[in-house]
């Protein structure tokens, strides 16, 4: 019999059909992986390649590799640089030490003033963009006016030079120079807005 039907015998529990499909000319008897039979004979199969290498073999080289560069990779800007940049940008949009310098240092004033802002500045806007619409320049540089002095006693920096130059281009009745400011002055006020509601003392 062929080595590989030897094997197929000895081995437990093998399938009639495999040992009778077996081509005993088919074997390559040069194979040299051993296997051991029933009876501790060493048998040789073609077919049956026990894996020789490290089985259980891992190295955590590379893991360890590409957490220390996501770690660099994820250093944050120190807090203290980005904080600095917070105030920076709230200061170009609100003086808040200029509104409370205002008040006289009381924030419950302050926070008066605040919510009469929110309540009032979207109406104001509202119909500045009407009136520019409808071409009254000179009735929207008035209410670029009023805005200008509400915003000015709660600091509200950048809104107050948008507003003026929104104004300017009002008295020279310049509408299309006023129709794009506007559009501006919205999107400033709404940063405004946004940093002054957000207060509290």
């Amino acid at each position: 019999e062929s080595t590989l039907k030897q094997w197929l015998l000895a081995t437990p529990n093998t399938p009639e059909a495999a040992i009778s499909d077996v081509n005993d000319g088919a074997s390559d008897s040069n194979a040299s992986t051993s296997n051991t039979s029933a009876d501790g004979a060493a048998l040789s199969s073609p077919l049956l390649k026990p894996f020789s290498g490290p089985v259980s073999h891992f190295s955590t080289q590379h893991c360890e590799l590409d957490e220390e560069k996501l770690s660099d990779d994820a250093k944050a800007v120190p807090l203290s640089n980005m904080e600095k940049k917070l105030e920076d940008l709230e200061a170009a949009i609100w003086d808040l030490a200029g509104a409370l310098k205002r008040v006289r240092g009381r924030p419950e004033r302050l926070l008066s003033l605040i919510q009469s802002y929110s309540e009032q500045s979207p109406e104001i806007i509202s119909d500045l963009y009407q009136k520019i619409e409808s071409n009254e320049l000179a009735e929207a540089a008035a209410l670029c006016h009023t805005l200008r002095g509400v915003a000015g006693n709660l600091g509200g920096t950048q809104l107050i030079a948008m507003a003026e130059h929104l104004e300017a281009s009002c008295n020279e009745q310049n509408h299309d120079e006023a129709e794009r400011l506007v559009g501006e002055l919205l999107v400033s006020n709404n940063d405004f807005l946004t940093a002054i509601q957000g207060y509290r003392h």
